[in-house]
């Protein structure tokens, strides 16, 4: 089912065009480790400034999220989820 709801256009549109291109560098340069894949959620960690853990699941048929970023506790799908969602 989360295969499902992740899609790159997806991840795009709530990223947004600027945080999705730069969550795309971070896959790059090889920045997404310690990926783990259950049936209902995705765990990784993401290297930028710092090191993020992220998590995306299925929220009852929508794409969820959490990040340890500030912009994520501000309540945006940031350039980490995107990133990671892409792998």
């Amino acid at each position: 089912m989360l295969d499902e709801l992740i899609s790159r256009e997806t991840l795009e549109d709530l990223a947004g065009t600027t945080a999705f291109r730069r969550g795309e560098e971070y896959l790059s340069v090889g920045a997404v480790g310690r990926l783990r894949v259950t049936n209902d959620k995705i765990n990784a960690r993401v290297e930028g400034a710092e090191t993020y853990q992220v998590e995306l699941r299925d929220g009852d048929g929508d794409l969820a999220y959490d990040c340890t970023c500030s912009r994520a506790a501000d309540g945006y799908f940031c350039k980490h989820c995107a990133r990671f969602g892409c792998v």
